[in-house]
């Protein structure tokens, strides 16, 4: 069994992340990789909307700020949606 943190590490690739997240475990994870790359877009330097007004707190060129918004978007989870990631991880 992968652990959410194990899933989402195996995706690192610099700035590519987000895409290599997309094509490797879109399909596998959808919930985990939908809430995880809109968390990335929100707080990373690999944004798609200048829109956004809050800072830019990981550069995903970076290994340990992208290691680092893994825990953070682990820690900030409901108890709910944990309970709905550990089934999507766990299912066959």
């Amino acid at each position: 069994m992968h652990s959410i943190f194990n899933v989402l590490l195996d995706c690192y690739k610099g700035n590519d992340t987000i895409n290599r997240i997309t094509t490797s475990y879109n399909e596998i994870y959808p919930l985990l990789t939908k809430y995880f790359i809109e968390w990335l877009k929100k707080y990373s330097n690999n944004r798609d909307n200048s829109k956004l007004k809050n800072d830019v707190i990981y550069d995903l060129e970076n290994k340990n700020d992208y290691i680092q918004s893994i825990i953070d978007f682990i820690s900030g989870m409901t108890d709910n949606f944990a309970l709905r990631i550990f089934d999507e991880l766990t299912s066959f």
